[in-house]
């Protein structure tokens, strides 16, 4: 259970709402990165860079989910969501100043 809002008024959410979210299963892929670091040090008995562990666990999870979700594309080229805040905060990207593009 969730709290959400629409039209600017909050909302309570059901679970099955934020099933399509990607924070829990990335955190859970941080935790078992985490742990195999701590394993491979003890393994080992010598310091290990954790992100060796944490980086291919949290990506691998995140492509495997917005593959499997049909979600990749938007991904790699940027959510969306992302775009449309990006627009109402600072305009339509052809208006930005120094954008790369003449104006007059």
């Amino acid at each position: 259970i969730g709290i959400g809002s629409r039209g600017g008024r909050p909302e309570i959410q059901s679970c099955a709402s934020q099933k399509k979210g990607y924070l829990p299963p990335m955190v859970v892929a941080y935790a078992v990165g985490l742990a195999m670091a701590n394993i491979a040090v003890y393994a080992m008995q010598m310091g290990q860079p954790a992100l060796l562990y944490l980086v291919p666990c949290c990506l691998g999870t995140m492509t495997y989910l917005g593959w499997k979700r049909g979600e990749l594309h938007d991904l790699w080229h940027t959510p969306k969501v992302i775009l449309a805040c990006d627009e109402k905060l600072y305009g339509p990207l052809g208006d930005r100043e120094g954008d790369g593009e003449a104006s007059e």
